[in-house]
């Protein structure tokens, strides 16, 4: 074989070659990435949706322009008066829902007593409460949180917090001398809660609705379905429970999470279990729910801190 016929071979091997890389390389980038997983709202259903690759930060240096300053002759230029209107005040809007509480008188305490049967049928409890006339009619005052993913607002304020944590640490007392554990204690305090008068918030302040602070359904010794569901969140929550509000169009529950050994109707978040409790009534028990609120939808409300 001559010298030309070789070099000509060893011309196609390499073209060849070439040809295959850049066949081989040929294929979309998006092929190779990593997927990440879309959930709907209802954790039902799922699709995938590949990783889009990031946009380059842009580095370049903005534009700067110079320019030679022109030389003129300085003239000299007639003063003018010119007069600045009087500026209007400036209006601050305050939120007027937003409590603001300053002790101005001295404290005029209503006892408020509550009993209750324990969970287990051997003891009769109760808590006496001792509720300052002044800080109730204060809040009792405020304008209302009204969208229920509000409500955290009324068990998040620092004097109804206070007398929650106090409630709590009775519970604690009371559950400790029966030799009840944590999940008993909880159990009491939904009692506790029960035991309190279902009240149309028309009857009570003349209203259609009127989303009450935890010190208000407990000094008027009643509320309804918000107003005990917000006051139970409050308590579970000072015991270390985690739980949620349950909003259904014409009634508020509660959900407490709860182990998978219990039975009964509860509502998965964020793979966790949440048990459904109703707060009105006497005798619900954890994942006792209601005929009127079985198989339906309700908006969740997880409470948080």
């Amino acid at each position: 074989m001559s010298n030309r016929s070789i070099l000509l071979l060893v011309l196609l091997v390499l073209v060849l070659g070439l040809y295959a890389q850049v066949t081989l390389s040929d294929e979309s980038f998006l092929d190779y990435l990593p997927e990440t997983e879309f959930f709907s709202d209802n954790k039902q259903t799922k699709t995938t949706q590949p990783v889009q690759p990031e946009q380059p930060v842009q580095t370049t240096a903005p534009q700067v322009t110079t320019r030679k300053k022109k030389t003129t002759t300085k003239k000299t230029a007639k003063r003018k008066t010119v007069e600045i209107p009087e500026q209007e005040d400036v209006q601050i809007y305050k939120d007027d829902r937003i409590p603001d509480y300053k002790q101005t008188h001295t404290p005029e305490y209503k006892d408020v007593k509550i009993e209750w049967t324990s969970h287990d049928q051997m003891h009769i409890f109760s808590i006496t409460m001792h509720l300052d006339k002044y800080m109730y009619e204060y809040y009792h005052s405020l304008a209302r949180y009204y969208d229920e993913k509000d409500y955290q607002k009324y068990i998040d304020d620092s004097n109804n917090r206070e007398i929650l944590k106090s409630i709590a640490d009775s519970l604690k007392n009371l559950a400790d001398g029966a030799g009840y554990d944590g999940s008993q204690t909880a159990l009491e305090a939904i009692s506790f809660v029960q035991a309190i008068k279902y009240v149309y918030d028309i009857d009570s302040t003349g209203k259609e609705e009127f989303p009450k602070y935890p010190l208000e359904t407990l000094y008027d010794f009643g509320g309804d379905c918000e107003d005990t569901s917000i006051l139970l969140v409050g308590i579970l929550r000072e015991l270390n429970f985690g739980t949620c509000l349950l909003d259904y169009d014409d009634h508020v529950a509660i959900g407490i999470m709860g182990e998978d050994s219990i039975t009964g109707s509860y509502f998965e978040i964020d793979g966790k279990k949440y048990f459904y409790v109703e707060s009105t009534g006497e005798g619900w028990t954890v994942g006792h729910m209601p005929d009127d609120v079985k198989n339906r939808s309700a908006k969740v409300i997880k409470i948080t801190g």
